[in-house]
């Protein structure tokens, strides 16, 4: 381009004036579980009248401009593609960008509430930009050069260009989208002229990609290989070799932080388990965790953690940094915390970036920040989904079983693992799926619970010469552990829920319902005692406990004390809420909750709500895990502001 004239000072840019808030998004992201996959209520404020006067509509390109820069982009790879494989490809990338605009715009209308009706095709033309051309190129680049080992694409024929681009294109734009749009963007992409006669397409290409990969991958006993969990694994993968900037989006539970957690345990560079990731450098994560009082100088100190570590990095052991940040989607809009991550981020567009990023969030952020990312959505699984999911748990072999799970006794009813599984799995979906008597059930449980029920089903359960026999006594009890918490007509409508799946005498349901359905005290005082089970994996650990208390002066710390299931062996912490000296007091109590989990004591909370987002790792028991002599030892991040640091984690803890 031409240079400015020397006279012409730049004092700012902005973005082009958006109403304040065109869709429910931002009022309903408080249950917002990874269901949008584009964000429609970003807002970017009228200009004052002073500044207004001197203001420059800048100015975009249009579909025909950005065309000719793709293909110019192209021509000036240096690669020897052919000029028919070149305008291919242009045509390709060019109408997935558009294609996402015309589905995002599809999208944000559905959700309008107010506004012009051309509002959701101006938003629409945002989600998509320049940068996401720009990533194309770079992971074809990625792809061709550093990512060709296992992928197919050290092949001389120059479908090596076409599988690398398409690669790139299923990462930039497919994978952000919902199960519904993926759909229509494949039948749409098939149907362009250069598609239609081609041997492979973007789909078969992306899963070989996917699929090569975690034949190379050591997952952990337990746990089951969705496509969740392969697509985060690969995307985690490439996005922190590459220095892609990295968004994973969903709602809890679906394999977005045990993503990250497989990937840095087998990519230790020459030391890893497999010979396929000793390939590449080792990926050092450098965590943080996000809570609503996060701060923009606590985000840029990891950061330069990251960076300073990532200088220091020697040709002769590779390594490669990796800044991640769980819970993204914690830290409050109106705070701008988190708008630090513009400026650490967008050296993907004029420099290659100094070190990884990979963030994950339960809803996706607004476009300033997910339009400098790649965006990965994890839609909620399907029904093929969950099965893999209820297989994988309860036909895993514990150290004790003498055989595999091939065959389920339920109530003197002998069936296969497959149709017991596909039983549970029907009964999770109506649940979630019923939007009259149910509708509130989303909004308390998800996946994680199903899947811990499964777990506690496959712990109690007994195994006899591969059948596993589950009483109803079993199936009640892991419901009362998992799906509890509500109040008790609603929590007997979700066990007979799960029964009518598997009786259809509504009499029989209801004897079984008062028969084995248990005191809330009851439940309690079993679970505390549960026996941690011997060199168990850290995936089949028994839950922590949660006791929702509606009084204001802790009377459910007295009556359990009353009763018995709280003694002098369980360590009580609390907050005092005064405002004096709360930072220490919380300081203090970070330290006492971490020596306790070290030495394996039992710990009861109360009223420590400011700290609570400290301790997210361990809640959810995202353990990594070391053994030595025979010994296991558990570690997980518990953090302080900006400082995450692993703490050992007792087993029985």
């Amino acid at each position: 381009g031409d240079l400015l004239e020397e006279n012409i000072v730049v004092i700012a840019a902005c973005n082009p004036v958006r109403e304040s808030t065109v869709t429910q998004a931002k009022s309903s992201r408080e249950i917002d579980l990874g269901r949008e996959w584009v964000s429609g209520h970003y807002q970017v404020k009228k200009l004052p009248t002073s500044l207004g006067f001197i203001s420059w509509d800048f100015g975009s390109l249009n579909s025909e401009q950005e065309k000719e820069f793709i293909h110019q982009r192209i021509t000036m790879m240096g690669e020897k593609i052919p000029s028919v494989m070149a305008r291919a490809m242009t045509e390709v990338i060019s109408s997935s960008h558009e294609l996402i605009r015309t589905l995002a715009e599809k999208h944000i209308a559905q959700k309008i509430t107010r506004g012009s009706e051309g509002e959701a095709k101006l938003r629409a033309r945002s989600v998509v930009s320049l940068r996401d051309i720009q990533r194309v190129f770079h992971l074809l680049g990625f792809f061709l050069h550093d990512f060709s080992f296992g992928l197919q694409l050290s092949c001389e024929s120059p479908q090596k260009f076409r599988r690398a681009m398409l690669l790139s294109v299923g990462i930039v734009y497919y994978l952000r989208l919902d199960t519904l749009a993926r759909s229509e963007f494949l039948q749409k992409l098939k149907s362009l002229p250069s598609e239609q006669y081609q041997e492979f397409h973007l789909k078969e290409v992306l899963d070989s990609a996917i699929d090569k990969l975690m034949e190379h991958t050591e997952i952990p006993v337990g746990i089951a290989l969705t496509s969740g969990l392969k697509e985060n694994t690969f995307m985690t993968l490439v996005c922190t070799l590459s220095r892609t900037p990295l968004m994973i989006v969903g709602p809890p539970g679906c394999s977005k932080t045990l993503a990250v957690s497989i990937v840095t345990d087998n990519a230790n560079g020459e030391e890893s388990p497999a010979l396929f990731y000793r390939k590449f450098a080792r990926v050092q994560p450098f965590h943080y965790q996000c809570s609503k009082s996060s701060t923009s100088n606590e985000v840029a100190s990891v950061f330069d953690r990251a960076i300073q570590r990532q200088s220091k990095v020697t040709n002769s052991a590779p390594m490669q940094c990796l800044v991640f940040m769980d819970e993204a989607g914690l830290p409050e809009e109106e705070k701008e915390s988190l708008k630090v991550l513009h400026y650490l981020l967008e050296g993907h567009m004029s420099a290659s970036p100094e070190v990884g990023f990979v963030c994950i969030t339960n809803h996706i952020l607004d476009a300033a920040k997910s339009n400098r990312c790649v965006c990965l959505m994890r839609p909620e699984p399907d029904k093929e989904e969950l099965m893999c999911i209820a297989m994988g748990v309860l036909c895993q072999k514990h150290q004790s079983d003498e055989s595999n799970v091939q065959f389920i006794c339920f109530e003197m009813r002998m069936m296969t693992a497959e149709e017991f599984s596909s039983i549970m799995c029907n009964c999770y979906l109506n649940l979630i799926q019923n939007k009259v008597q149910f509708r509130w059930f989303v909004q308390f449980f998800g996946l994680r619970d199903f899947l811990h029920a499964l777990r506690f089903i496959r712990r109690n359960a007994s195994l006899r010469e591969s059948v596993l026999n589950i009483s109803v006594e079993i199936l009640l009890n892991a419901l009362e552990r998992n799906f509890n918490g509500v109040n008790n007509e609603n929590f007997s409508n979700i066990c007979a829920s799960f029964l009518a799946n598997f009786m259809t005498d509504k009499r029989r349901i209801e004897e079984n319902l008062n028969k084995f359905l248990r005191h809330p005290m009851t439940i309690l005082r079993n679970s505390l005692s549960e026996i941690h089970p011997n060199n168990a994996s850290r995936y089949n650990l028994p839950r922590y406990k949660m006791i929702i208390d509606n009084t204001n002066d802790n009377s459910v710390m007295r009556l359990l004390r009353m009763s018995g299931i709280l003694d002098s062996s369980h360590s009580f912490y609390m907050l005092s809420g005064m405002k004096d000296g709360s930072e220490m007091e919380q300081l203090n109590l970070i330290s006492r909750v971490k020596y306790s989990a070290q030495q394996g004591t039992s710990v009861v909370m109360s009223q420590v709500e400011e700290i609570s987002e400290c301790f997210y790792d361990l809640f959810n028991q995202h353990f990594s895990e070391f053994s030595k002599d025979g010994q296991v030892s558990y570690f997980a991040n518990i953090a302080i502001g900006g400082i995450s640091r692993p703490c050992i984690i007792h087993p029985s803890f």
